[in-house]
């Protein structure tokens, strides 16, 4: 009786066969893309911080993107969402559908207070269609009358539905000291247009 053997390829014979592959391992991937994550979030802090030459220039910079952002997450999240303004800021806020009232929001769309010397100012676009109800006033029609009638909810200003409908208004946001405002429009489909910067 005849025993064969069968021959089993040694490594190098199979390295051989085979082209070598190359690449980036995923630990690579990984390193870089957190590098390029700290250098773009240093650049926006040392940006941010050297924008104090005009502060209601950095504060209407600051209200246009919080805009943006809510329009955003009201569209994308369906939720209902609400900015309320004040003379010295503003406060992101969000529907409690259990309490119906309105709730401050969590990071990073936070209360923002306004620099030292620096007022908000607005004004509520008027409806054209007398016949059709403003967005604010829907929006309003949602808070409880129990809230309202203790007035321990103040009204929002402007509203951000999931429809992608936002209350139309004007802002100016007024550096007292050197007399320099910054005016700004939000449209009806949450869109922020600079006017301009008035002496």
């Amino acid at each position: 009786m005849q025993i064969s053997a069968s021959v089993i390829p040694g490594r190098n014979n199979i390295r051989s066969a085979c082209p070598r592959q190359s690449g980036f391992t995923l630990l690579e991937v990984l390193v870089v893309v957190a590098l390029m994550v700290l250098v773009a979030t240093l650049l926006v802090s040392a940006a941010l911080r050297g924008s104090t030459g005009d502060p209601a220039g950095t504060a209407a910079q600051r209200f246009s993107d919080t805009v943006a952002l809510m329009s955003e997450n009201s569209l994308f999240r369906g939720e209902l969402l609400a900015l309320r303004l004040s003379d010295t800021g503003w406060t992101p806020l969000g529907f409690d559908v259990a309490n119906s009232e309105f709730i401050p929001l969590a990071s990073p769309l936070t209360e923002t207070e306004l620099e030292q010397g620096v007022l908000l100012e607005w004004k509520m676009e008027e409806s054209r269609n007398p016949d059709r109800p403003d967005i604010a006033d829907v929006g309003a029609s949602l808070i409880s009358d129990e809230l309202m009638v203790e007035k321990k909810q103040e009204v929002p200003q402007i509203f951000f539905f999931p429809s992608g409908e936002v209350t139309p208004l004007t802002v100016w946001l007024v550096q007292v000291e050197g007399n320099v405002s910054h005016e700004l429009m939000v449209d009806p489909l949450g869109r922020v247009t600079v006017v301009g910067d008035e002496p």
